[in-house]
């Protein structure tokens, strides 16, 4: 689009405007007498309006237009780069344009909002941007101000008293473990809980959050889209009520009276307690030690069953690889009655880590997250106005040629058992350091293999997955028993698409064939 046409088309139409207008003043209805030019200026300013906030100023006039970027095909339809995006899996056009433009690249989201897509880590820039998004609203409205939504010093005092015992694992793990409770979603075949999450992670999908966000009208007139909301408020209403009991049983248990002397043994006992104990000005309220819970139980049961999902899947496309896992699994686990060792799922060298960690490349469950710039800032020479919307990928750098050689999108854990790797200090799960005389690949720390945020599965920094060092032993522990005692192959003729809600997950679902090892 060239601005010189675009200008000449409002010239042109405010000529016509006026030359329309013969008369001094033109009455309406008989009753009104308007001067031609506030008539004039009346039929204009809207559509000047218009012409400015969606195509002049996000193309011609934001600082972000020197950012190298696609081009928008239909500027008109104020979709941006949507018509790319949604016929294709998720970062499909992301990756896409981090490699033919660069490492910032601008693109453009609903309204031609001009974005930032980084294929790189904040890193000491960090501290600029915030979540005060619309992503991040519609959350918080869903699982309450916790950890995953809040921002600033509102999370750093949250982190501070929850950061040093935050263990999380999938729903009936995580309701032992993480909060003494039981919520039998395997056993009972149904669980309330699990409906009640279900139904709120459907509200984001694409599709869907445009619709609640952008649109929200709809739902007043398409009954499918009415139905759905009740769902919502019912599924969050379920939600908040259950782990509302849960914080008040704790609660009732801490005081004087309600001690059994015996030492905590679950996450929201050690929580409550924890506190209890830090100064009443700096405490979580009662609605924020709720929103904790609620969101560790999303985040606890969602992630790890979505990266266990995809592994099997992975596994079941690489019978060779599922074959070596079972080998190492049984010399650990002799007997299908026996459960894997501590060594076995502790250990960062062996193959079920590398494994898990393949898995968590090809796979994130959570395959990008959005900052907004909180002030101006400057990346690579281009200046960041505040107010932008930025995209950082867990996909995108995962998925990187020059990060990981040419066999990128193979799944292949051979790439991590080339020699042991100590934890990065900044990520939870490390990287695979190769020798630099075989691997062009530059440095992360001063150990050689990866560059800073070249794996990030759960994120890296301040703002890194407080449970994931848990949910990568959950993980490990779920697979190992799997693995041990069955074998996993695809299903002839099923087809499936990626699709993102929230998270990473196989659309329709994932069919796989099952059946028992034949092994002591």
């Amino acid at each position: 689009m060239d601005i010189n046409k675009v200008l000449k088309v409002i010239t042109n139409y405010i000529d016509a405007t006026f030359c329309s207008l013969t008369l001094e003043s033109v009455q309406l209805n008989g009753l009104i007498s308007l001067p031609r030019k506030s008539l004039a200026i009346a039929c204009i300013a809207p559509i000047s309006y218009w012409l400015y906030t969606f195509i002049i100023h996000p193309f011609y006039l934001t600082p972000l237009r020197k950012v190298p970027g696609p081009k928008v095909k239909n500027p008109f339809l104020l979709l941006g780069m949507i018509p790319d995006i949604l016929p294709e899996e998720p970062l499909v056009m992301h990756r896409k344009w981090v490699k033919e433009y660069g490492d910032i690249v601008r693109i453009h989201g609903i309204f031609n909002r001009p974005q930032i897509l980084f294929d790189m880590s904040l890193g000491t820039h960090v501290h600029l941007y915030g979540k005060n998004l619309p992503l991040f609203k519609e959350v918080s409205k869903a699982i309450g101000h916790g950890l995953l939504t809040v921002d600033g010093d509102v999370h750093k005092r949250q982190r501070a008293i929850i950061n040093p015992k935050c263990p999380k694992t999938t729903l009936d793990v995580i309701g032992r473990a993480g909060f003494g409770h039981e919520f039998n979603a395997v056993s009972n075949g149904v669980s309330p809980l699990y409906e009640s999450y279900s139904h709120i992670l459907q509200d984001f999908s694409m599709r869907q959050f445009i619709i609640n966000y952008f649109l929200p009208f709809v739902k007043y007139i398409v009954p499918s889209e009415w139905r759905k909301h009740v769902k919502k408020l019912e599924a969050r209403k379920t939600v908040g009520k259950i782990c509302t009991e849960m914080v008040l049983t704790r609660l009732e248990a801490c005081t004087p009276a309600g001690r059994s002397g015996g030492p905590a043994n679950d996450l929201l006992t050690v929580l409550v307690q924890a506190n209890l104990s830090v100064d009443p000005r700096h405490r979580l309220s009662d609605e924020e030690v709720v929103a904790q819970v609620t969101t560790f139980l999303l985040a606890g049961h969602e992630t790890t069953s979505v990266a266990l999902t995809w592994t099997l899947y992975f596994l079941a496309k690489h019978p060779e690889i599922q074959i070596e896992l079972r080998n190492e699994l049984c010399q650990d686990m002799p007997s299908k009655q026996n459960d894997p060792t501590v060594d076995l799922i502790t250990s960062t060298t062996n193959y079920l880590e590398a494994v898990a960690k393949e898995s968590l490349r090809l796979a994130p469950p959570a395959v990008l997250t959005n900052r907004i710039a909180n002030e101006d800032d400057m990346i690579d020479g281009y200046k960041i106005p505040k107010g932008t919307f930025i995209i950082i990928s867990q996909e995108v750098m995962h998925k990187k040629e020059e990060f990981w050689g040419p066999d990128v999108l193979e799944f292949k854990p051979s790439r991590w058992m080339k020699q042991s790797t100590p934890l990065d200090s900044s990520s939870t799960l490390g990287i695979p350091h190769l020798p630099k005389k075989s691997s062009p690949l530059t440095d992360i720390d001063g150990g050689g293999g990866k560059p800073y945020g070249a794996y990030m599965p759960f994120l890296m920094g301040t703002r890194n997955c407080i449970g994931s060092r848990f949910a990568m032993l959950e993980l490990k522990c779920i697979l190992a028993v799997l693995v041990r005692n069955f074998e996993f192959d695809l299903v002839d003729g099923f087809v499936f698409r990626k699709t993102t809600q929230l998270t990473l997950k196989p659309d329709p679902c994932l069919k796989l064939q099952l059946k028992k090892v034949l092994l002591i």
